[in-house]
């Protein structure tokens, strides 16, 4: 990464709370995971990609174009910490998911920390699935 800067720790209480004290809650390495456990992704899907909904659509051969589900990206971008062992599983499960052609890497940078002295993995990707 081009800019080199010391970073501290931050804390959940800092991290996630407005200056004017609002909670947010924190960003999911991983946004697949949320959506699986909410029941949100559906297995097998269509042609090789999860189905993303409340159920999967009763799809008739004989329904237009524009009423069956279409394959649409979600994209996002995120840090991992490989120090970190939640860090380093989100990584890899996104890792496993682009070898698979579920998911596409479009950027990927290392670089070593000498402040947490671990790897730091910036990484921009995006996740497709059907949606209706």
């Amino acid at each position: 990464m081009a800019v080199k800067h010391e970073c501290t720790e931050e804390t959940e209480e800092t991290r996630h709370e407005t200056a004017d004290g609002m909670k947010i809650p924190p960003i999911p390495l991983d946004p697949e995971e949320v959506l699986v456990a909410a029941g949100k992704i559906h297995f097998p899907g269509l042609n090789g990609h999860p189905y993303l909904g409340t159920a999967i659509p009763d799809i008739k051969e004989d329904d237009p174009r524009s009423a069956k589900p279409q394959l649409a990206p979600l994209t996002y971008a995120r840090v991992f910490n490989m120090g970190k062992p939640e860090h380093l599983a989100a990584y890899e499960k996104i890792s496993q998911r682009a070898a698979q052609r579920r998911s596409q890497i479009s950027f990927e940078e290392r670089e070593f920390s000498s402040v947490h002295d671990t790897w730091l993995i910036l990484i921009r990707w995006t996740d497709y699935y059907y949606m209706s």
